[in-house]
């Protein structure tokens, strides 16, 4: 009787971007284990870091046809007034971002970057968050102050 040789299972793509992102994560010096996020749903992984005055979420996808490599940068909530001049800056400031955009989820405003996760490496996972991250020290500060909007990691009053 021939023994047979056990296939290792191949690794998901999101398995192997895994450790694409966790070797960015220590280049940077993080612990990739204490970072992640737990308890994410089936097809997604995700990281959170902080970047200056950013709190960045890190996340890849798999929906079956595609993965991609998100980035989130939440930099405050929705102004209680003025909502109309407030997404006209918005798009007003979209138009002048490069590699990123300013996204809005239930009442809070992000700035999100995505991107296929074929041929991703460490340095363009730095570059995306370098990219995101100096936006969103640029940004929160001044909608906040000409909106009156409460910054992401402020306390709600």
């Amino acid at each position: 009787m021939k023994k047979g040789r056990s296939k290792k299972p191949s690794l998901t793509a999101l398995e192997a971007y895994s450790s694409v992102i966790e070797a960015f994560l220590q280049q940077v010096g993080l612990d990739p284990k204490e970072v992640r996020l737990e308890d994410m749903e089936n097809g997604t992984a995700g990281w959170r870091i902080r970047r200056g005055s950013a709190t960045i979420f890190i996340y890849l996808e798999d929906s079956g046809d595609s993965h991609a490599l998100r980035i989130v940068s939440p930099i405050l909530y929705l102004p209680p007034a003025n909502l109309l001049p407030f997404y006209r800056r918005c798009l007003e400031i979209n138009d002048g971002l490069r590699d990123c955009a300013l996204a809005v989820r239930d009442d809070q405003i992000l700035l999100v970057s995505d991107r296929p996760l074929e041929g991703l490496t460490p340095e363009e996972i730095m570059q995306n968050i370098d990219i995101l991250s100096m936006a969103a020290d640029n940004l929160d500060d001044q909608l906040a102050k000409e909106f009156g909007a409460r910054l992401y990691n402020e306390p709600a009053p």
